[in-house]
């Protein structure tokens, strides 16, 4: 293996109060390690809709510069005296908040990479041993890289609460074609459930299918499509599992979707600004006795079993597109068009 550098050109994310955040292709240090660090080769990063939401004038963005994405997988090239986790060669990618590593419970939401701290916009990374996992050697860097975020977000919406977590039978609502949603997809089919998933063309519709939807609803021409997602359900009682994308903006037909005593996993909403619609009333609920439960991304025991559910079924991440290192703003500028079904990638070295 060729030596570590100690500069490496990484790219900075410059937060603009009045409008969105430039970024730009700088020299940097690598970073050095301390006692219990883990210093990474990053070989891909993916991006979020949070990335971009970041350089937004938001509650969320940075407010010095920082490295941008939040999202990468790599090699361990060197480890700190104390570390016990990993060894050079071990592949690997870090959570999405560093401090999430806590097994059993969930953390306070911490500073996220990317935006409170630096990401994975860079060649080379730092990070505390506790804060990373090892990813499927079944996966390439690339697909390795889309799943901190939105990946973990999924295995938590389906798996968090034990006592409620997806199995075989089970009927599941998916909306959109983002990272969470298809992740949500292939994990409720490999766990054996039965899966409607909720587009806006037919093309899309068709890559729904081949991942193994049950059924598609256009949600673009069908003005009641939570009704006509719950009539596909055995004796149209509705589903078992919803994971809610948009927040005010489908949360009511999440709901009319819902099975008496169903569990609707809200995971963002379609507007961040100042002036957004607040949520709809959710009183009808009630009568339905539904639990709704907020997920912020997940920790590293979901993340583990991440990893655990694509090791035994061989399933494999949906990466959109491949953007180059140097093109990180043209894979921003496709990530918001939204014209992407999966996960879109820039790779790095």
């Amino acid at each position: 293996m060729a030596s570590i550098p100690t500069t490496q050109k990484q790219w900075i994310l410059t937060p603009n109060p009045a409008g969105v955040g430039a970024v730009a292709l700088v020299d940097g240090p690598v970073p050095e390690l301390g006692p219990t660090d883990v210093l990474v080769n990053i070989k891909a990063a993916s991006l979020n809709y949070k990335d971009h939401i970041v350089r937004l004038p938001t509650p969320f963005s940075p407010t010095v510069p920082t490295v941008p994405l939040s999202d990468g997988a790599g090699v361990v090239v060197a480890t700190g005296a104390k570390v016990t986790r990993f060894a050079k060669g071990d592949r690997v990618a870090a959570l999405f908040s560093p401090q999430a590593y806590t097994v059993g419970r969930y953390p306070v939401p911490g500073p996220s990479l990317g935006a409170q701290l630096d990401g994975t916009a860079r060649p080379y990374g730092a990070f505390d041993e506790q804060s990373l996992v090892r990813i499927p050697d079944s996966i390439s860097f690339e697909e390795a890289s889309t799943l901190p975020c939105a990946g973990v977000t999924a295995y938590n919406g389906l798996y968090g609460v034990k006592e409620r977590a997806v199995r075989a039978g089970d009927w599941v609502l998916v909306e959109g074609t983002g990272g969470v949603s298809l992740f949500v997809l292939q994990l409720a089919k490999a766990a054996g459930a039965s899966v409607v998933a909720t587009t806006s063309s037919d093309a899309k519709a068709a890559k729904l299918k081949a991942l193994g939807a049950d059924h598609v609803v256009n949600y673009k021409t069908d003005a009641d499509w939570g009704a006509s997602a719950r009539a596909l359900t055995p004796g149209g009682v509705g589903f078992d599992h919803i994971v809610d994308i948009g927040g005010h903006a489908t949360l009511p037909h999440s709901i009319k979707a819902s099975r008496f005593g169903a569990t609707i996993t809200v995971v963002g909403k379609s507007d961040y600004s100042p002036n957004a619609p607040q949520e709809p009333d959710i009183t009808t609920a009630i009568y339905f006795q539904t639990t709704f439960r907020g997920v912020q991304v997940g920790n590293r025991e979901h993340f583990e079993g991440l990893v655990a559910s694509i090791e035994g079924t061989k399933w494999t991440p949906v990466v959109d597109k491949v953007f180059e290192f140097k093109d990180l703003e043209e894979a921003y500028k496709y990530l918001v068009s939204g014209s992407h079904v999966g996960k879109v990638v820039v790779k790095i070295d």
